[in-house]
């Protein structure tokens, strides 16, 4: 709810401001008002100037952090390591090893993807974890380096990104299937080393566009799976999709059916059409 607050209150500024530039730049000529109101409006311009004020005040003391509220800015070290991830995080996804909450400048990866216009894959890119989450599934890390590279074979991973010591250490140690891009902190970047990028994981085609919200891709064959999470929701344009487990906690969007040369789009149903559905 305070959240809520926050962002109507931004939306208010608007009609606020107009509001207050009325009642401060124009003053009444209307000698037939009584002086108290005179002297009433006169008071009500100065509080209004005084709020301004100081309002610029407490804006200055909260980038100085001076204020009740802590608020971090965007640093160096976000931009350095975006900037790595558009030139040598290669053609697929990047992978966020360990349990990310805030470990960007104290806040989370969403930006991160707007920022590169790259695919990410992390534990969470919200604050919704309440205890440690590993984004490797235990099926696959109980079975080693195989299991790991499986997975990140599975997610299309070009890149894997590291910040606590133990997943550096592991990437560090093993220079002939992970290249060292950028040292942190807060970040550690590598670049898998001999893979061939494909997000079809049955199948082949050529993927056209994708975004946060839609893949465009023109298969080779009316049927494959592609390598992107399943979800009840999801909906096709001259495909019929369906869910292809691969693992107990992966399950890929398979496709069939496809028209031949055709271009298919995937997306998600609203969730105001998924909510007058159920």
């Amino acid at each position: 709810l305070d959240r809520m607050l926050i962002v109507m209150g931004i939306f208010l500024i608007i009609p606020a401001s107009r509001g207050l530039a009325a009642f401060l730049l124009k003053s009444p000529t209307d000698h037939t008002i009584p002086a108290r109101m005179r002297q009433a409006t006169l008071m009500a311009r100065c509080l209004c100037s005084g709020m301004l004020l100081v309002g610029l005040l407490q804006t200055y003391g909260v980038i100085q952090g001076r204020s009740l509220e802590q608020f971090t800015f965007e640093s160096d070290a976000a931009r350095v390591l975006a900037a790595s991830i558009v030139a040598h995080a290669g053609e697929g996804r990047v992978i966020f090893t360990g349990c990310v909450v805030h470990e960007l400048d104290e806040g989370h990866l969403a930006p991160l993807v707007l920022r590169t216009k790259r695919p990410m894959v992390a534990s969470s890119y919200v604050h919704n974890l309440w205890r440690y989450k590993q984004v490797i599934p235990d099926s696959f890390l109980s079975r080693g380096d195989l299991g790991i590279r499986e997975y990140f074979d599975l997610m299309n991973a070009t890149a894997v990104a590291a910040h606590d010591p133990k997943w550096r250490s592991y990437f560090l140690n093993r220079p002939s299937d992970y290249e060292l891009i950028q040292q942190g902190p807060p970040f550690t970047l590598f670049r898998r080393v001999g893979v061939s990028p494909s997000y079809f994981h049955a199948g082949s085609g050529e993927i056209i566009e994708q975004t946060t919200n839609h893949v465009t891709f023109k298969p080779a064959a009316p049927e494959g799976v592609l390598k992107f999470s399943w979800f009840p929701f999801v909906r096709a344009t001259n495909c019929t999709l369906y869910p292809f487990p691969v693992d107990g906690s992966i399950t890929l969007i398979g496709f069939s059916g496809c028209k031949s040369g055709s271009t298919v789009t995937i997306d998600s149903v609203s969730p105001l059409s998924r909510l007058l559905s159920n």
